[in-house]
């Protein structure tokens, strides 16, 4: 769904955006596009727009584009993140767009999925700068990722803002509440700038708006879902190892359950992955030391875990410090 970009870039905007936004993917986003690359990122924004105002309407429009599309990317993944995620109920899984009440209200349809990432205006309360739609290969509904901002206080200068990122995972039935780990907003004393605060009033606007009804996740899921997809990276080059002996693992799990007179169709245990899986953590645990230093580029590092109960209580735990690696980053 093509994106409309809606009104003029502001200058006070321009200020936000750069305080949130990495120096050096600026320079490479400029330097990309061989437009000027030097000198702050709110000069670089300055220089963008210079540089291609000379340019016919229809590339000026495309470079536009790809530009809010740069600072989309990294307001979501920039900057140091708070990610909350939650899964829901939603039967039918709706396939197209028409399905969701908040594109039957929309007046304007060709409006639905919008960037006012660069002219949006901060107030005491929330409202909604970006919203994209994606589907995949045969245009059934994936994915929907909005923005949301209001004014952060206090402050000595009116260039500062609070943003919440939302995305609706239709796949995989979740969603997900991404923003940075600044607390102390005090811009509305009855919406604090904490976890339990603005889940509950984002969950409201996604039953409302999306149909969404958010089920209770389990800590223990969550938690392995985190583990599992951190380390997956660092298995890769043990579990390659342990894969050269898939055919001896599964010919002596398959000549255990004949001799056993085991129906490997009845069993519900899956012998030969059990193997596998322990061979892969024998072999990790005789050679701690190099997975631990095998990161990859690393995506994350766990600083704390937060649980925080339905009556607004929390309890924070942090380990320390691992190899000098304390914050939740993504690159």
């Amino acid at each position: 769904m093509k994106i409309e970009l809606l009104g003029q870039v502001s200058d006070s905007i321009i200020h936000i955006i750069s305080r949130k936004i990495g120096t050096d993917d600026f320079r490479s986003f400029m330097m990309n596009h061989s437009l000027p690359y030097s000198g702050s990122n709110v000069s670089r924004f300055y220089q963008f727009f210079n540089k291609t105002a000379n340019r016919s309407t229809d590339e000026r429009a495309q470079l536009q584009e790809e530009l809010e599309e740069f600072v989309a990317h990294s307001l979501q993944f920039g900057q140091t993140r708070i990610i909350d995620e939650a899964t829901f109920d939603l039967k039918p899984t709706p396939d197209s767009i028409e399905e969701i009440p908040a594109y039957r209200s929309t007046k304007n349809k060709s409006e639905f999925s919008f960037s006012k990432l660069l002219n949006f205006s901060v107030g005491k309360y929330f409202s909604l700068i970006y919203r994209v739609v994606d589907v995949d290969n045969v245009e059934k509904l994936s994915k929907i990722t909005m923005c949301f901002a209001r004014k952060f206080t206090p402050i000595d200068t009116n260039d500062k803002a609070e943003l919440v990122w939302i995305i609706i995972d239709f796949k995989n039935r979740t969603w997900q509440m991404r923003r940075d780990a600044r607390t102390g907003n005090r811009i509305d004393d009855k919406l604090a700038s904490t976890s339990p605060q603005l889940f509950k009033y984002f969950r409201k606007i996604l039953a409302g708006d999306y149909a969404i009804s958010t089920e209770e996740s389990s800590d223990q899921q969550t938690l392995f879902k985190m583990f599992e997809h951190f380390t997956r990276m660092n298995e890769e080059e043990f579990s390659d190892v342990i894969t050269k002996y898939d055919k001896q693992i599964q010919s002596l799990c398959q000549g255990f359950l004949k001799e056993q007179s085991i129906d490997p169709h009845v069993t519900t245990l899956k012998l030969d992955s059990r193997v596998r899986n322990l061979l892969l953590r024998m072999l990790i645990s005789s050679k701690f030391e190099r997975y631990e230093e095998t990161q990859h580029n690393m995506e994350a590092s766990v600083r704390s875990f937060g649980f925080n109960a339905s009556e607004d209580t929390s309890l924070s735990a942090k380990s320390g410090p691992v190899r000098g690696y304390r914050s939740v980053e993504q690159t």
